[in-house]
């Protein structure tokens, strides 16, 4: 599995967690950790 791959899974299981309904993830912590994630993915590319 690539990094990418295993952010964007990292992504997903967050998203996840962020559905239960004991989940304390505000709106700013899920937007912030995807854009985070989102931007490693990025870099990753510009990397050979």
């Amino acid at each position: 599995m690539s990094d990418a791959s295993a952010i964007i899974h990292e992504i997903d299981i967050f998203l996840e967690k962020s559905m239960l309904r004991t989940s304390k993830i505000t709106r700013e912590d899920l937007i912030r950790f995807i854009e985070e994630k989102w931007a490693e993915a990025d870099e990753e590319k510009y990397v050979w």
